[in-house]
């Protein structure tokens, strides 16, 4: 395979192609004498671009802003997945957030902490398997 500019990407057999059949992970059959054009190859594989966080989110009233809080996230680039929310005096959701690796927590606390979401509090940690 060639990207666009005729640069060799990778290569594509016949057994490449069978359904159902699960690759190993490349980097896995280097050993420690990897050549440079090895080196190059491996540098052009994708690499994990995400994580995955726990957050809890309290709102300042009895409502949880669900719409304003979604288009926030949406709009930092970050999936997210309600796990559990409670109306009452104080509302408040836990979400499993999938974040990619160069979100600015500080800029996604900013603007769900300022109106018109107007949250009171943002508690992140690292989602535990469990969670996920």
């Amino acid at each position: 395979m060639v990207d666009a500019d005729d640069h060799l990407v990778g290569i594509v057999t016949e057994a490449d192609l069978l359904p159902n059949r699960f690759l190993p992970d490349p980097r896995a059959l280097i050993h420690d004498e990897t050549s440079e054009i090895q080196a190059l190859l491996l540098s052009r594989l994708p690499q994990q671009t995400t994580r995955a966080l726990a957050v809890e989110l309290t709102a300042r009233g009895g409502d949880f802003p669900l719409a304003q809080v979604y288009r926030v996230f949406t709009r930092h680039g970050v999936t997210i997945e309600i796990r559990e929310i409670s109306q009452g005096d104080t509302a408040s959701a836990k979400y499993l957030a999938t974040c990619p690796s160069g979100t600015s927590l500080e800029a996604l606390n900013a603007d769900l902490l300022n109106a018109p979401v107007g949250l009171r509090a943002i508690a992140w940690e690292p989602a535990r398997k469990k969670v996920l």
